[in-house]
């Protein structure tokens, strides 16, 4: 295994998220301001988030094939849309540049320690979420209705504060979407830890021997929305 060219796989991919960010922040504000700038770094503090999403147990319990991440992924397709509707009216092609922008990456269990985990046994996902300032205020009552609802229903949250950095914010556990059992919300801030480190975390991943020697070209590591990538000219890579 050569673990230099696996490290170097995946430093692709942490480019890839941060300049997708950085692209997608100055598209949202006209290019007003600069990357590393104090309104930067508040403007990334207000509007980024750290999102993990889970799957059900039963869904993978022998291991993850092509054909369950189709599924999956038909799923994903259908929660981003409801996700979105939740508080941008009209989330279609109307109001297309208002969508939140996600990204998200394939992970396993173990991927921390191990560059050759075979087969994918625990899939789950963790990615990017980052918001257009016309919809902070809508996200932020669908948080606020989110967080009431799961103390109501008992759901799990692992600090009632919805903005505790480094902790799950909420936890939404979206009904008919399965096999996605739950999506992980945490607030991101710069002042608190490094969005290189964040994507290094959330990409770590790709450096898997299967994706790296192109032994697992079927499986996609990768996933963003909106998928329509002709409408945001920071799509392209």
């Amino acid at each position: 295994m050569d673990r230099k060219l696996n490290i170097e796989y995946q430093m692709f991919e942490v480019e890839n998220i941060i300049k997708n960010i950085n692209d997608k922040v100055l598209f949202d504000n006209c290019y007003e301001f600069e990357i590393n700038s104090s309104i930067y770094h508040r403007y990334i503090k207000r509007h980024l988030f750290f999102i993990t999403i889970q799957l059900n147990e039963n869904f993978t319990y022998d291991q993850y094939t092509l054909k369950r991440q189709r599924s999956t992924f038909e799923a994903l397709d259908g929660f981003y849309r409801w996700f979105s509707a939740q508080f941008i009216n009209r989330p279609g092609d109307n109001n297309s540049k208002l969508q939140p922008f996600l990204q998200l990456y394939l992970d396993d269990a173990g991927s921390r320690i191990d560059d050759q985990m075979r087969p994918i046994t625990v899939p789950h996902m963790h990615g990017t979420l980052l918001l257009h300032p016309k919809t902070m205020a809508g996200f932020d009552a669908f948080l606020q209705n989110q967080f009431l609802e799961s103390l109501i229903h008992k759901n799990p949250i692992e600090r009632a504060n919805l903005f505790q950095i480094g902790h799950t914010n909420l936890v939404i556990k979206p009904n008919g979407f399965y096999p996605i059992e739950q999506m992980e919300i945490s607030r991101f801030d710069p002042e608190k830890g490094s969005l290189s480190n964040l994507a290094s975390y959330i990409t770590k991943f790709a450096r898997n021997d299967r994706f790296v020697h192109g032994h697992g070209e079927q499986f996609e590591i990768y996933r963003k929305y909106p998928h329509d990538g002709s409408k945001y000219p920071f799509y392209k890579l």
